[in-house]
């Protein structure tokens, strides 16, 4: 086949120095290279290790938080739970389903996307809540001692967990069950066009900048 301005076209490959050959991803569409490719392979194996690793420390966390709570009664363990069970759900199945899509077609099917993009919404915005009043929880412990036990009882803090999952929870069915986003073959996530609302930049906003940004400035007021 011809060549359009120099450039191969799609279904040929290119030949670089140093036997690199690039070549077109039949499901995205990108030029991508042998080495790479490689590269990618050593990876996504090193990170599916480090994925089953977290894992294990996460769930270890959750019990001594547990033991911890039952021990002395402070709510900051009931917020890491909360966080850490967020967490739970990246590291054991949203992030090694990610790694594993690349290496078996079955991990591509759009059921099982639908459900890792669900998972992953939902890990992250329950995740980020948590940590925000897990700030929220510091700032008053360091800030106004005398009333921490009556502004933030277990009880409440116990509520204030349930709400943060049932938040979490409801506002990432809305978007996957309204139509707000929808899966495409490659199993990546895509935003349906002509929505008003910026469902994904909120996302981000309340349950990624916030959770960060907070604990970049109680960290600075305490210090």
């Amino acid at each position: 086949m011809d060549d359009v301005d120099g450039l191969a076209t799609p279904n040929e490959s290119i030949l670089l120095p140093a036997d690199d050959t690039v070549y077109q991803h039949d499901a995205t569409g990108c030029f991508e290279s042998t080495v790479f490719e490689r590269f990618q392979f050593v990876a996504d194996n090193v990170m599916f290790m480090m994925s089953l690793a977290a894992t294990v420390f996460n769930v270890a966390v959750v019990l001594c938080a547990i033991k911890l709570f039952r021990k002395g009664g402070d709510t900051v363990h009931l917020f890491i739970i909360s966080m850490t069970l967020g967490d739970l759900i990246l590291t054991t199945f949203c992030i090694p389903n990610e790694f594993l899509m690349r290496k078996s077609d079955f991990f591509k099917q759009t059921e099982l996307c639908s459900v890792r993009h669900f998972g992953n919404w939902l890990g992250l915005a329950a995740s980020g809540l948590s940590l925000t009043m897990l700030n929220v929880d510091k700032l008053i412990f360091f800030q106004w001692p005398l009333s921490y036990d009556r502004a933030m009882s277990s009880m409440r803090a116990g509520l204030f967990c349930i709400a943060i999952w049932l938040l979490a929870f409801s506002y990432v069915s809305y978007v996957w069950y309204a139509g707000v986003v929808w899966i495409e073959h490659d199993c990546s996530l895509q935003l349906t066009k002509g929505i008003v609302i910026p469902f994904y930049e909120l996302f981000i906003f309340f349950f990624c900048i916030l959770p960060v940004t907070s604990s970049l400035f109680v960290s600075i007021y305490l210090y």
